[in-house]
């Protein structure tokens, strides 16, 4: 089992591939300008670089993945239905060629899983968070996104298949865990 965080956008997605034991294989982003591509075939191209960044890294032609992506921007005005329409395209594209479904974890959840964020209590940085809990340093928020949904694919399969964590968690990080569970629908067992 590979488990993978998608940070998704429409002109530069991050991503991270972690091993069954947590060991992580990859942490970039693919970048899609638009260069004049109508929308529909630069997502495709996206989806595409991701399978392809998927199989490399794992070296598998049709590994078995766990993936969460962070949920939509909601306040990107004017971008919310692009936003949503590269989305749909990346979760089909994991769907046929992974059998993967989507883990959706919205940003506060996210930040709450990386760094402890409550509501009210400043910005709660991921990228800082994640230097300081993991020890991963990046200058992408980007990645540092994709790498923490990453690590919380991993404690959310574990935490849903065996009911519990390979690792000690904080009860910040349980509360996180949970919230996905609940969000998504076929999780909830």
């Amino acid at each position: 089992m590979y488990f993978v965080g998608l940070d998704l956008s429409i002109t530069s997605s991050g991503y991270s591939i972690f091993d069954e034991d947590g060991d992580l294989l990859a942490a970039d982003v693919v970048l899609s300008k638009a260069d004049g591509i109508e929308d529909i075939p630069r997502f495709d191209k996206i989806a595409d670089l991701l399978a392809r960044k998927i199989r490399l890294h794992t070296g598998m032609k049709m590994p078995s993945i766990y993936y969460v992506l962070e949920d939509y921007a909601f306040r990107s005005k004017g971008q919310i239905t692009r936003i949503a329409e590269n989305t749909g395209i990346i979760k089909h594209r994991l769907f046929t060629e992974f059998n993967a479904l989507p883990n959706v974890c919205s940003v506060l959840t996210l930040k709450k899983f990386a760094v402890g964020y409550k509501p009210g209590k400043g910005k709660g940085p991921v990228m800082v968070g994640v230097y300081k809990k993991w020890g991963f340093e990046t200058k992408s928020d980007d990645i540092a996104d994709a790498y923490a949904l990453g690590r919380l694919a991993k404690e959310l399969y574990y935490w849903t298949i065996h009911k519990k964590s390979r690792n000690e968690l904080f009860k910040y990080e349980k509360e996180a865990i949970e919230t996905v569970r609940k969000r998504n629908k076929y999780l909830k067992k």
